[in-house]
């Protein structure tokens, strides 16, 4: 199975051996892009593509690029990760951004917020 993977840690190289950095497309949404400056609109409205109405929420989608792994087994997941002193969290919560609802796997180390 393919995951989005992050590491709290690292923010510009790959989090994980294995990992490859690949394109996809992101779902955002705001409640009021326009609120309380107007020109946030504009920004809003000059970025993305497919700006549409979902209720309440003003939605795009934007390119994007991040870290992904492919993992089959268990084993392959626990092998990533430094037993002593990370841990690993499998989310969905933020997997709808993402058009393909791929799951995120984040690896919590040294830094956790």
């Amino acid at each position: 199975m393919k995951f989005i993977i992050d590491r709290a840690s690292i923010y510009d190289g790959p989090p994980c051996k294995g990992a490859t950095k690949e394109s996809c497309q992101r779902t955002e949404y705001n409640s009021n892009p326009a609120y309380p400056h107007p020109e946030r609109m504009l920004e809003w409205n000059n970025s993305g593509y497919n700006h549409r109405m979902e209720g309440r929420y003003h939605v795009r989608e934007v390119d994007d690029e991040r870290w992904w792994i492919e993992v089959s087994t268990l084993a392959e997941l626990l092998s990533m990760v430094d037993p002593e002193n990370d841990g690993i969290i499998v989310s969905a919560n933020n997997s709808s951004r993402y058009t393909d609802n791929s799951l995120t796997i984040t690896i919590y180390d040294s830094y956790v917020e």
